[in-house]
């Protein structure tokens, strides 16, 4: 939990999760079988509901952390977001945030495909269009520019907008820092979100830079209490288990390392 005022972290709790044998090989499989995807709409593929929640092992694992967490936060004080790095940065995740009651600030891709809102008429017939231009990062539209500054030879741009993704079933609040460098006049950018549409850009901005107080806390456990690696041991492999009077080898612990 952060403390935005304080701007300081708590950590509240922590799972260890360990991966298994099947997990490990999908993995491997995964890694070595990385073919292009074929271009176009596979054959016999449906429309999907982007508002149907369908979790991944991964999502599961964290909503069940989450959920338990907010049931004891929530008899204390009162939580509205939750922050999560790119990784997060799709469809689901919001579903996942939206689902207890929170909304999700996190990052999208620096080539993501955002539409801004169709403006025009509606022509009385089908489906009212909701999709509109597509957004072009080297040349973005002046009415969502919010603040400039430069510092030495690099100007940064902060653009705020409600905008559209293919891949998302609601409105996202979107954030675009735009740098660009004066000598080399290459631009560069990266892509906040919220689900809140009514959050404020320097809000959002502010919320994410917040998460990387929770890295202060894993450097801390790391020097505080020199946890480097997470073992678990086995009979197989030779490592001391930490119990006192138990000789290496004797020890029924499998040792796995994991950073």
């Amino acid at each position: 939990m952060v403390d935005v005022e304080k701007r300081k972290a708590y950590p509240i709790a922590s799972e260890q999760t360990v991966r298994s044998e099947a997990k490990k090989v999908v993995i491997k499989t995964k890694s070595k079988k990385r073919h292009k995807k074929a271009k176009g709409r596979p054959k016999g593929s449906l429309n999907k509901d982007k508002k149907q929640l369908d979790l991944s092992p991964e999502l599961l694992r964290i909503n069940g952390l989450l959920a338990k967490t907010l049931k004891l936060l929530r008899q204390f004080v009162k939580l509205k977001y939750l922050a999560l790095d790119g990784h997060f940065g799709h469809n689901q995740a919001v579903l996942m945030t939206v689902l207890n009651g929170l909304h999700l600030i996190s990052k999208l891709r620096k080539d993501s495909a955002l539409c801004e809102m169709f403006e025009g008429e509606y022509g009385g017939k089908g489906r009212k269009t909701e999709f509109g231009n597509r957004l072009e990062y080297e040349n973005l539209p002046q009415k969502y520019w919010k603040k400039g500054k430069r510092e030495g030879e690099i100007i940064t741009n902060y653009y705020q907008g409600i905008f559209l993704h293919r891949n998302f079933g609601m409105k996202l609040n979107v954030v675009i820092i735009e740098r660009i460098d004066v000598q080399t006049k290459k631009i560069g950018n990266a892509i906040l979100f919220s689900s809140d549409l009514e959050l404020g850009w320097e809000k959002l901005l502010e919320y994410y830079s917040l998460r990387f107080q929770i890295e202060f806390n894993a450097s801390g456990c790391q020097t505080i209490f020199r946890v480097r690696r997470f073992y678990e041991h086995d009979q197989n492999r030779s490592r001391k288990c930490g119990k006192s009077g138990v000789d290496d080898g004797q020890c029924e612990c499998q040792i796995v390392e994991k950073r």
